[in-house]
């Protein structure tokens, strides 16, 4: 886990001639008192070129690891965990190396939105916008994602520039993402956006770990021994999910109830 701002480097890249594109997690939905298509409008604003949805790069994540996990299964592994939480991915790394083989291999959704704006956006500065820290250290061995700012950090740039989101025209993101992916951010959305994926091809038994500490670093070693009474397992390293990431400015339980209303309302992958 990395907390070094790179707010001023974000700046000088706003400044520059080359266009910078924003990556907004799916848990910025509620967290500046507007809509997301206000604070689209708001981070345009700032100075960026465009902004795209990350959740739009969870569904191809969802649909990719739901597919892993049905191979998987097929092969006789008794269980696979998620694998779009960094800071769970490094713990496993540092503390319950006997996890890893379980650990899904599918990328992050930021990962997967970024290289999906390659092709139109190969010269421009990608900068993550999200609640996590631990994205800092994910961004810099990702070949695609430049910086990072966490929405702390973006509610001072709009206050400094004077920007009230609710008051502005709603604007467009690049991509359009669907309710699976939308539903990342919360406690329980990954499995929901999985199993949706899995659809009757194979039992899904979830299991949830909300939130790292040492119990549940325990619990992820007796699962690799065999211990687990599911077969897929959701880890998220803040509890309650990345709602409840360091880097939120909005009470936890109003955000969650936001994002989950905003994934409601919209189109189902499987729709």
């Amino acid at each position: 886990v990395m907390e070094r701002s790179q707010l001023i480097d974000v700046l000088k890249q706003l400044k520059a001639a080359p266009p910078v594109v924003a990556l907004v997690a799916p848990a910025i939905v509620g967290q500046f008192g507007s809509s997301l298509g206000q604070v689209i409008a708001g981070l345009k604003e700032l100075g960026f070129h465009a902004v795209a949805e990350v959740a739009a790069g969870a569904d191809e994540v969802a649909a990719h690891e739901a597919d892993e996990f049905v191979e998987r299964m097929e092969k006789g592994q008794k269980f696979m965990t998620s694998s779009c939480c960094p800071a769970y991915t490094e713990s496993v790394k540092k503390h319950v190396p006997e996890v890893e083989e379980f650990v899904s291999s599918t990328r992050t959704p930021m990962h997967v939105t970024a290289a999906q704006l390659e092709k139109d956006f190969s010269k421009a500065t990608k900068v993550f916008i999200g609640p996590c820290v631990a994205k800092r250290k994910e961004a810099l061995d990702d070949e695609f994602v430049d910086l990072v700012l966490t929405f702390e950090e973006v509610a001072a740039l709009f206050e400094a520039k004077g920007i009230e989101c609710k008051g502005l025209e709603e604007a467009a993101p690049l991509n359009s993402a669907k309710r699976e992916g939308r539903s990342f951010p919360t406690t329980g959305g990954v499995t929901a956006a999985i199993k949706a994926f899995v659809g009757e091809r194979c039992e899904l038994k979830p299991i949830s770990i909300d939130g790292l500490e040492k119990k549940s670093i325990k619990l992820l070693s007796a699962f690799a021994k065999g211990r687990c009474s599911g077969n897929f397992v959701e880890v998220m390293g803040c509890r309650g999910g990345c709602a409840a990431g360091p880097g939120v400015v909005e009470d936890v339980k109003k955000a969650t109830r936001a994002i989950n209303s905003f994934a409601k309302s919209s189109e189902s992958s499987s729709s």
